[in-house]
């Protein structure tokens, strides 16, 4: 793979332009192509009004599926654009690792994804040499003017149940909640406190319990390759 002057390509994909028109729901998006309106599918249910503005230049993978034509991947942001497809940002996750750009699990070789700990679906456990570590990835695409990436952009009473979740787990394994901060402007990494109040004190006390709390960074180039940026972006809890 070739090296960019902004980071490491990790694959390309084969996308398609247009315009956003509106936002039906949490699922689908309205767009516009050649002066024809039809309907993609959204991965990430955040709010995302910081990006999905009227007019805002998208990328999509096209492909009929129902009533939309296709996956909604990025918002174009100058000669990058954000990655908001919350699928994209895990495979791009994936293939770092596999890549050996992410050292601070080079001592796992392989994954197992969507494994279930007490009740709850944790994205990945990571195993290699006996040992094991659970790892929970969160989308941090929402950009604050000083550049940082934020999570959440709502409420998310299914984040704060991870983070207590890997909490507890970190008692009997290695665990970390990973943070995408897939937005090509960004800096560092802090929680949302307008968006939600309780999880910069949920993620700073399982911190203090043992979980690691990372935030790592990629984007889309225009000619569609995922792009990875940063293993390390600096994370602020204080």
């Amino acid at each position: 793979m070739s090296l960019l002057t902004s980071g490491r390509a990790l694959y390309r994909l084969e996308l398609s332009k247009a315009s956003f028109v509106t936002r039906i729901n949490r699922f689908v998006c309205e767009v516009e192509r050649g002066g024809v309106r039809f309907l993609l599918h959204l991965t990430n249910t955040g709010r995302l009004k910081d990006l999905l503005t009227d007019g805002a230049e998208i990328l999509y993978r096209p492909g009929s599926r129902g009533k939309t034509k296709g996956v909604l991947v990025g918002v174009v942001l100058g000669g990058f654009a954000a990655i908001i497809d919350t699928r994209e940002q895990s495979r791009a996750f994936e293939a770092a690792f596999s890549q050996g750009l992410v050292p601070w699990l080079s001592k796992f070789n392989s994954f197992k994804r969507e494994v279930i700990f007490e009740k709850y679906k944790i994205d990945y456990e990571f195993v290699g040499d006996g040992e094991s570590a659970f790892v929970e990835l969160k989308s941090a695409v929402f950009l604050r003017e000083d550049g940082a990436a934020m999570y959440p952009d709502t409420v998310s009473t299914r984040g704060r149940s991870h983070i207590e979740a890997l909490a507890r787990a970190v008692e009997t394994r290695p665990s970390y909640v990973v943070f995408v901060s897939a937005h090509p402007e960004a800096r560092f990494f802090t929680p949302c406190d307008e968006a939600d109040p309780l999880i910069r004190q949920l993620l700073k006390l399982a911190v203090d319990k043992g979980v690691v709390v990372k935030a790592v960074k990629a984007a889309l180039n225009l000619d569609g390759w995922v792009v990875w940026m940063n293993s390390e972006l600096p994370v602020l809890l204080d």
